[in-house]
């Protein structure tokens, strides 16, 4: 009997885009003889849509987005469990989800509730993992070497930029790496050998997703 295999992709994250890119290139990669495959489309949005057996011949990325059929995300969910998770036999999730609400333990915590098993690291060690400040400060309270870094929240750019670039220019230099804390390398990631810091912090003020740099 094939094990039922959930892909979990989309969701509500700055990196849908890139999550659904990853679906794609899994699901072409999957071995039917073994899985019963069962693709579930999140929207920016957080509705869960599960799709209809897919025809890989052809398929294309946009066959991979479904228009939501119903207004909320709760709903939905539920929907989804009741019609797919509920089904006998053996099975496993596959969380292809990036970034927020997918690589920071939320969708581990609800698999576990469910006591249905899933691919990847469990609940603490995503959540601790995607946060790089937390990560960070982990492996200095373990003694593990690690490059010179400072973490700031946006408020704290608001209040008081000027000391912030300072300590940034003097501690760190050039070359130096500034991204969201809590996002992976990509989107809002800035390398620089030379530029101002300043600019680098004002290109992440639109970022939104994540509370510190």
């Amino acid at each position: 009997m094939k094990t039922k295999l959930y892909v979990l992709y989309g969701g509500k994250s700055v990196e849908h885009e890139v999550s659904l890119k990853t679906a794609y290139t899994v699901i072409l990669s999957l071995d039917e003889s073994k899985f019963e495959i069962f693709p579930i489309y999140i929207t920016r949005d957080g509705i869960w849509t599960a799709l209809e057996k897919l025809n890989r011949f052809g398929l294309e990325l946009n066959d991979l987005i479904a228009a939501p059929r119903y207004a909320d995300a709760a709903e939905s969910i539920g929907k989804v469990l009741v019609s797919h998770f509920a089904l006998p036999g053996r099975k496993v999730v596959l969380p292809l989800l990036h970034g927020s609400n997918g690589e920071d333990g939320t969708i581990q915590g609800m698999m576990e509730l469910l006591n249905v098993p899933y691919v990847g690291n469990g609940v603490l060690s995503s959540a601790l993992t995607l946060d790089k400040a937390i990560s960070k400060q982990l492996l200095a309270q373990a003694g593990i070497n690690q490059v010179d870094y400072l973490v700031y929240r946006y408020d704290q750019w608001g209040d008081d930029r000027e000391l912030i670039l300072q300590n940034a220019e003097e501690k760190i230099g050039y070359p130096c790496y500034v991204k969201p804390a809590s996002l992976n390398t990509k989107p809002g990631s800035r390398s620089t050998l030379g530029r101002p810091i300043r600019m680098l912090i004002l290109l992440h003020l639109p970022f939104k997703a994540a509370e510190s740099i």
